[in-house]
């Protein structure tokens, strides 16, 4: 009987000792689970914050050399105004020279286009679009927000004055790229998709995305997404936010004050977190023979 007793003693000691033991073990578990979680989390907060902020500087500078480009051009095309031969010659040896257009036009102070290179058959015509019109009436070297031209196309225009001998107004030198074809922006930008599902898309002041690796996206607007709803009021951050496809991302976001847009890189949240649980598990694997040893 003294045996049974003590028997059953030492069995309910062990049992008690082992399962406070492993509840223990799965307290940690799950405290170190969730510490890891959130460090790799912020990790890649961090990274896509400051990606953005990486491109948001190399967009600038991509722009800032497209200003100096027509502005540099500017004077020579001044000067052929009056003869569509020769200025038609001087931006067929633009365009080639340079990489960062899908068309190059010369319009007069009235926005009547002059010339064009590649020639679409628009020469003549009278410039009617948002872009043309504010290059008409500020008179200065400035990136246009997108809108659709004369052609159809959804293009932004990066535009430069023109004046006479006389320093009168003579119009304007511009260069389009097609926010919906390839282009040195979309160069730029494309080389950043990762396998993990981290992306990296554009969107203007109004919140319509400009770039995205789906151009099939290009053109919509997803003013309804906070991220973009902060960059539209030009402040840069990081955080987690479920996009307007309902994902959770981990989102850097930089606002881009030469052209007021803004650029996001993100990494869908599952993707990001998924490596936590074998993180943890594999700590367990290595520190298991001193827990055994100690119990």
């Amino acid at each position: 009987m003294d045996f049974y007793k003590r028997f059953t003693l030492r069995f309910w000691l062990i049992f008690l000792y082992s399962v406070s033991t492993s509840l223990i073990v799965l307290s940690c578990g799950a405290g170190i689970y969730f510490v890891v979680k959130q460090v790799i989390a912020e990790d890649i907060l961090d990274i896509n914050r400051a990606y953005s902020e990486k491109m948001a500087q190399t967009t600038d500078l991509l722009f800032l050399s497209m200003k100096k480009n027509l502005e540099t051009s500017a004077g020579e095309i001044a000067s052929l105004l009056e003869g569509r031969q020769r200025l038609q010659g001087d931006l067929k040896r633009l365009q080639e020279s340079t990489m960062f257009f899908n068309s190059i036009l010369v319009a007069n102070s009235k926005g009547k286009i002059l010339a064009t290179e590649p020639d679409m058959e628009i020469v003549g015509k009278f410039l009617l679009s948002s872009g043309a019109r504010e290059a008409l009436e500020k008179k200065k070297t400035i990136v246009s927000q997108p809108y659709k031209a004369i052609t159809g196309r959804l293009i932004v225009l990066v535009s430069t004055p023109l004046w006479d001998k006389n320093g009168n107004y003579a119009g304007f030198l511009g260069g389009t790229f097609y926010l919906e074809q390839d282009n040195t922006l979309h160069e730029l930008l494309e080389k950043h998709f990762y396998e993990d599902g981290s992306y990296l898309y554009v969107v203007d002041e109004q919140g319509m995305i400009i770039y995205h690796p789906e151009s099939e996206r290009i053109g919509q607007t997803v003013d309804d997404n906070i991220v973009v709803q902060k960059l539209m009021d030009k402040k840069s951050g990081a955080e987690r936010v479920v996009n307007t496809q309902g994902i959770p991302m981990l989102t850097g976001y930089t606002y881009v004050p030469a052209v007021n847009w803004g650029i996001v890189s993100q990494t869908p949240e599952e993707e990001a977190l998924a490596p936590t649980l074998k993180v943890v598990l594999d700590m367990f694997a290595y520190i298991s023979p001193f827990l055994f040893c100690f119990s």
